[in-house]
């Protein structure tokens, strides 16, 4: 769905820490930052950060990149205004713990 293309998504070795490179379309890559550690999702270490990103697009030049993500700290202004040609896509999760009585 972030490429608007059909293809068979195959996580690759983590070039970035946090992150996980999905692959790539015609026109740009995907990253996601998605672990399966609710701790993880819910703490501030699971939003991009202009440092995350920078990180991002030295690992794979050449493409726009597009980060899925459970939160967003950094704007998309603030990304364009440094050069960065990458596009954060926030989801939302939805986590329900059980709280001991």
């Amino acid at each position: 769905m972030a490429t608007n293309q059909a293809r068979p998504i195959r996580a690759e070795p983590k070039e970035v820490p946090g992150c996980g490179y999905l692959g790539a379309s015609s026109a740009q890559h995907v990253w996601l930052i998605y672990p399966a550690d609710l701790d993880f999702i819910q703490s501030r270490d699971a939003a991009p950060t202009p440092s995350r990103a920078v990180a991002i697009v030295a690992a794979r030049p050449g493409k726009p990149h597009r980060v899925c993500a459970a939160a967003r700290f950094v704007s998309q202004r603030a990304l364009n205004e440094a050069g960065l040609p990458v596009a954060f896509a926030p989801f939302r999760f939805t986590a329900s713990r059980e709280r001991p009585q």
